[in-house]
């Protein structure tokens, strides 16, 4: 069975909030492609194994942020 990719809840968050404190770009589609371009950056970038990372809002004008830490490990089926 496949399970949500891991960054699922971080990239979950950074909508929540977008949606939440950025309406007015919502129906220009701006917050749509920031979203987009933020999954690309968690599928692609290579984390280390216990990494924090610290990420900010897309928007100059926000001052939210938000920390995670990057942790692998196998699943039980495997």
């Amino acid at each position: 069975m496949m399970n949500d990719v891991w960054y699922w809840p971080v990239l979950k968050a950074f909508r929540k909030h977008l949606e939440l404190q950025h309406e007015d770009k919502e129906w220009r589609g701006e917050n749509h492609d920031e979203a987009r371009y933020f999954e690309e950056h968690l599928a692609y970038e290579r984390f280390a194994d216990g990494e924090v990372q610290d990420i900010g809002c897309c928007w100059a004008d926000c001052g939210w942020r938000m920390k995670f830490a990057v942790k692998y490990e196998l699943a039980e089926e495997l």
